[in-house]
């Protein structure tokens, strides 16, 4: 996506309107999510996975995948809610995500427009602001809010381009100032005057009851 020659960023994922699409979402779509959150790979990659890229290295199951855009092969390990949802996906042909016909997805623009649709059914705000690849940047989000440096989230989501990665970290970093900001806010707005008066009394009568 550009705008006026540039890349436009990609809408991260609340995990609110995750759920919120999980809980409303067809078994394809709930698939599709999983997918992409729990790997971080772009649409065409994840259309593409095949139930042989499901693979063990030592105790760790993970999923191989070589990027179609820049060649990149990387290892990803499998999340628990994805291995779960994937133990219970019948294997209909090669691919592990296919259509509601059971037919694996012909192009990135099915996938997306089936993503669209459900945000739109879920009642989702702006929900044209959504897309798939937003779910590649929640990944990459998610791994840096879990202490995951850059390097680390580079090999699970094969970026090449550490910009990309620092301006989600900046992302990550900003949401925590904001919200340590607004708990401080919210720590003062229930310390009324009142109770600080009633702090005030108690500190001073505990001071007159220490010998001197």
């Amino acid at each position: 996506m550009r705008v006026h020659g540039k890349h436009k960023a990609h809408k991260r994922w609340p995990m609110q309107v995750i759920e919120a699409c999980y809980v409303k979402a067809n078994r394809v779509m709930r698939l599709a999510l999983y997918l992409l959150l729990y790997t971080g790979q772009r649409e065409i990659d994840v259309i593409a996975m095949k139930w042989t890229d499901v693979q063990r290295r030592g105790d760790v199951a993970m999923i191989h995948v070589v990027q179609q855009k820049t060649g990149s092969k990387v290892w990803i390990p499998i999340h628990p809610k994805l291995a779960a949802l994937l133990a219970k996906t019948p294997r209909t042909n090669n691919y592990i995500l296919n259509t509601n016909r059971r037919e694996p997805f012909a192009s990135t623009s099915s996938i997306s427009n089936t993503i669209k649709s459900t945000l739109r059914q879920c009642g989702i705000d702006n929900w044209k602001d959504y897309s798939g690849h937003g779910l590649r940047a929640s990944a990459a989000c998610e791994l840096l809010e879990a202490g995951c440096n850059e390097s680390l989230v580079a090999a699970i989501t094969g970026h090449k381009d550490l910009k990309v990665l620092r301006r989600y970290l900046e992302e990550v970093n900003q949401e925590k100032r904001t919200l340590g900001y607004s708990k401080l806010i919210a720590l003062r707005v229930r310390v009324s005057p009142k109770n600080k008066a009633l702090l005030a009394t108690t500190k001073s009568a505990n001071l007159a009851r220490k010998p001197r």
